[in-house]
């Protein structure tokens, strides 16, 4: 079933994303930091504890902050996708714990975890993927939302001085590990990449948006277990082999063939389809933007695409060469366009570009829109991006 997004947005796509599951529609990204942590050949930052510099978040990142939390987030602690029939799913409720965190928002983050906590959490400590009218409808993880919450639940710890999260986080990571990666050429923990689910280890879908250096960068910190260096080794070599000149924009999905490789593919559910980028696939750009070496190329990678298409940077889907497939345009496709310009150094255009997504979003609210209006902000305009730096 496809997993993500399921319910049309305003625009007439799945919002927020492609498909999760073939059947029902398929982010996140923050931190803190300053250790040196070698992953796979670059240097990742980042310090254990809540003294670090996080609080560093710039007046219109706070105000997207504000806007996503003030708008999505319900009294008992649910985001609720509005625009999208009023529904919940796991990937919300990880924003709101980052978003929550970032700013200091204690409160808030106990209610948004809390909710997740006891309307989502399996016995084997993942979420449950989607929630309406009142229960669980899909049950099967998904790995983004996954390893965002672990990774709130961490960084929250620091920020609030309270190990107890960091002891949620570090079994919720473990089982994301345990339960949500593969070998690439077999078994063992030297070559092992995140994939979409436990649904998705055969035929081993890999979705490109979920690696986020930042969070694996944090894990790796946090535990002896070296399949969280292995996977950032893993995931920086298969994303420098899928993005290239020949093939500048990443795309929503991709699969990982018999030969180690990541090839792009249409979403679960649209094999009609070919492979785009689309709402996926943008906010893969401001995961990796604020990183070093690697990461960093395959974002600017995409800017002399985007650069050259303003119909392509806010464009809902393109093709994998940037021609415009679904032309409305969309704040969290203006998102990735500035992270590509960011990790290209051109920041005049980050900034126009991050103007324009806020810009969208006011004159056509989304709950997708504004998660990754406040997640751009942070991770382009403060330290939160900085673990990977």
């Amino acid at each position: 079933m496809s997993r993500r997004e399921s319910t049309a947005d305003p625009h007439g796509s799945r919002s927020g994303a492609g498909a999760r599951h073939p059947g029902r529609a398929v982010i996140a990204v923050l931190v803190s930091s300053t250790a040196v942590v070698a992953l796979g050949g670059s240097a990742l930052v980042g310090p254990r504890s809540g003294s670090d510099d996080t609080r560093r978040v710039g007046e219109e990142g706070r105000a997207a902050v504000q806007g996503f939390l003030d708008h999505y987030l319900d009294a008992d602690g649910r985001v609720v996708r509005r625009d999208q029939g009023g529904d919940s799913v796991s990937e919300g409720q990880a924003y709101a714990m980052l978003l929550a965190q970032a700013v200091g928002d204690r409160r808030r983050f106990d209610l948004a975890w809390q909710w997740a906590r006891h309307n989502l959490q399996r016995a084997d400590s993942l979420l449950a993927w989607r929630w309406a009218d009142g229960k669980v409808v899909d049950p099967m993880p998904a790995a983004d939302a996954d390893l965002d919450a672990a990774w709130a639940l961490v960084l929250a710890a620091a920020r609030f001085d309270d190990d107890s999260l960091r002891q949620e986080g570090l079994r919720m990571a473990g089982a994301v590990l345990d339960q949500e990666t593969i070998g690439v050429g077999g078994a063992g923990t030297d070559d092992v990449v995140l994939v979409a689910g436990p649904w998705a280890r055969e035929p081993r879908m890999v979705n490109p948006s979920y690696l986020s250096p930042g969070a694996l960068v944090t894990m790796a910190r946090e535990t002896d277990d070296p399949r969280w260096p292995a996977l950032a080794a893993t995931g920086r070599r298969l994303l420098t082999r899928l993005v290239g000149p020949d093939r500048p924009l990443p795309p929503d999905w991709s699969r990982l063939s018999a030969t180690g490789t990541l090839e792009p593919v249409p979403a679960p559910g649209t094999e009609a389809e070919g492979p785009r980028y689309g709402l996926d696939a943008a906010r893969l750009l401001p995961r990796l933007a604020p990183c070093a070496g690697a990461w960093q190329s395959v974002a600017a990678t995409s800017w002399p695409v985007l650069a050259k298409a303003p119909g392509t940077r806010s464009a809902m889907a393109s093709d994998l060469g940037g021609s415009p497939i679904q032309s409305a345009p969309h704040p969290a496709k203006s998102v990735g366009a500035a992270a590509a310009a960011h990790a290209a150094g051109d920041h005049r255009a980050r900034d126009a570009l991050l103007s324009e997504a806020d810009g969208l979003q006011r004159s056509s609210p989304t709950y997708y829109g504004a998660a990754w209006v406040a997640m751009g902000r942070l991770l382009l305009e403060s330290s939160l991006g900085g673990p990977c730096a």
